[in-house]
């Protein structure tokens, strides 16, 4: 992607996300750790805030530089964490939360663990357990990227340029989307609020883009009959 407001007004709202994740990661460093598994547990809610964050920043890299593939293969991956940390919300209690913590470590060090599970389910059990908007988002966007993660026909479309820059442009979008959900959901979990600036920033950008990029769709292929 070469440089224009597209590729600006996002480098300038990852910033601005960015800077609200460290805040809350410092705040998390600040809470009261009375076991190794409360230890355990605020490691895996920095995990959403810091390797996410960097995750973000290296799709806008990629897509900058035109690796969209990798970019979209990035995204996918976004979306799997922003459902994760949804589905880490929808505990009853923290008592749960901190049981999930324990399975993401335990699936996290064991060489032979199905990584795309967690705590017994499947993604789009996870996405269905989190409530309405990450089903939404499992089924509207998630498959979507997927079909450049499992490398179907679908990324022969990337060899058209006007649909490589519209891949690009949709993984930076939903990218930041995704990373903007993660950390105002980290941040109802801890009791804090996000700041209003990036509030007002994520908004007026997807606002801006919704029509010329989230909208629109990239082309699905259509078995022959």
């Amino acid at each position: 992607m070469t440089p224009d407001p597209f590729s600006q007004d996002a480098n300038d709202l990852k910033n601005i996300l960015l800077s609200q994740g460290g805040r809350l990661s410092d705040t998390i460093d600040k809470l009261d750790r009375p076991s190794e598994q409360y230890a355990g547990y605020y490691g895996y809610l920095k995990d959403f805030l810091i390797n996410s964050g960097c995750l973000c920043d290296d799709i806008l890299q990629a897509a900058h530089n035109n690796v969209v593939l990798l970019a979209m293969i990035g995204t996918r991956v976004m979306m799997e964490d922003s459902i994760n940390v949804h589905y880490l919300e929808s505990k009853k209690d923290e008592a749960e939360r901190i049981a999930l913590a324990r399975a993401w470590l335990d699936v996290s060090n064991d060489a032979h663990g199905q990584k795309s599970e967690l705590d017994g389910m499947s993604v789009a059990d996870r996405a269905k357990a989190a409530g309405k908007t990450m089903r939404q988002l499992y089924y509207n966007e998630y498959v979507l990227f997927c079909n450049y993660t499992h490398s179907s026909a679908h990324r022969g479309l990337l060899n058209v340029p006007d649909l490589r820059a519209l891949g690009a442009k949709k993984a930076v979008l939903a990218s930041l989307q995704a990373y903007a959900n993660i950390i105002t959901c980290v941040a109802r979990i801890i009791g804090e609020e996000t700041s209003q600036e990036t509030t007002d920033a994520a908004t007026a950008y997807f606002d801006k883009y919704r029509e010329t990029v989230a909208k629109v769709a990239l082309p699905i292929l259509v078995k022959d009959k």
